[in-house]
């Protein structure tokens, strides 16, 4: 159950403006923390989308809805978080205020919707962004994450522009603010669910069925697990770095692929996101043009992680035969162009 922070995940064009989004967003008052606690009075809230908690389902993702997409400011947010931190399925999204005087109180989050999705390889995301212009740490507001004894586990201050994420079934709580505090407290609050794929055994399973494969003057495991670890050194999340490791498993427009597998045993070892990468790389035609063009329309987060893992598998076959240097270049640029 980590804890991931990040203070560079959103471009400050994007922050700034989702900032100044927020302190006119239409807020009700009387949310609460956590309902079943009477003296929970209630905070101010804003539902940019959601579903109800009985809706969700392992596909539901509300992020490749149009409504969603149509909120240029919150989505560009959205990008920037994916491309940072990793691909992630949508499910609510909206705004919390504070005020001098509204607190909040230790919850753990959507636990009915972690009823619905008993996968024990999905697991439910919170995604805090802050979004006070420079916040003074007089002013308290802190978020504290408790361990399974009830002691303090990790505490962050509100700072302009941080994402904190961590498992939603952590039990935590949004600190009131102090009374001399003049501003609001406004944060996004995004809740996800992912794939968490298990790498050992993925990548255990893959050397098993790729004994004595070769592939570009190579091994085909050599080859793919060189992607791997590629990938993992950019610092992609795992489901990124095993579709990288599986890439071309079922055949690429240059590699006939002796192995017979179907997908969904594939995607019992790396998750559906993984797969769907996958799948993608070794049926796109032509590969590298329907990369770099985009000409199959894909999603902006798709897009990102075939460039990393074309320019991964390109770059590890250099030294053994010829490829454009041109082809690299171009794939370099896409994907620098994705990162702030």
């Amino acid at each position: 159950m980590s804890i991931r922070v990040y203070d560079d995940a959103v471009e400050k064009n994007n922050l700034d403006a989702l900032s100044k989004y927020a302190k006119k967003a239409k807020y009700t008052f009387g949310w609460k923390s956590h309902k079943s606690k009477e003296y929970d009075q209630g905070h101010f809230n804003h539902v940019v989308i959601s579903i109800k908690r009985n809706e969700v389902e392992e596909d539901t993702d509300l992020s490749l809805e149009q409504e969603f997409k149509e909120n240029k400011v919150v989505y560009d947010v959205w990008k920037n978080i994916c491309i940072k931190t990793g691909k992630r399925q949508l499910v609510r999204a909206y705004f919390n205020l504070y005020t001098a005087g509204t607190e909040g109180y230790i919850h753990i989050d959507d636990p009915r919707a972690n009823e619905i999705v008993k996968n024990k390889d999905i697991i439910q995301e919170t995604t805090l962004l802050y979004l006070t212009p420079n916040w003074d740490p007089d002013w308290a507001g802190e978020t504290v994450i408790f361990d399974r004894n009830m002691d303090v586990l990790y505490a962050t201050l509100p700072k302009y522009g941080r994402v904190l994420q961590f498992n939603g079934k952590l039990k935590h709580v949004g600190r009131g603010i102090s009374r001399i505090c003049n501003q609001y407290r406004v944060v996004l609050a995004l809740k996800t669910y992912r794939d968490e794929p298990k790498a050992e055994k993925a990548i255990e399973f893959f050397r098993n069925i790729t004994e004595n494969v070769a592939h570009s003057k190579s091994t085909f495991f050599s080859h793919c697990f060189n992607i791997y670890n590629m990938l993992k050194n950019k610092g992609l999340e795992e489901n990124v770095c095993l579709a990288g490791l599986f890439h071309s498993i079922y055949g690429t427009e240059s590699f006939k692929s002796p192995i017979g597998i179907d997908r969904q045993t594939v995607k019992s070892y790396i998750g559906a996101y993984a797969e769907s990468l996958v799948y993608n790389f070794c049926n796109l035609r032509p590969r590298f043009k329907s990369i770099v063009s985009n000409t199959n329309s894909l999603d902006f987060i798709e897009q990102y992680h075939l460039a990393c893992i074309e320019e991964a598998n390109l770059i590890e076959q250099a030294p053994r035969i010829t490829i454009s240097s041109g082809k690299i270049d171009a794939l370099k640029e896409l994907v620098t162009s994705y990162q702030i």
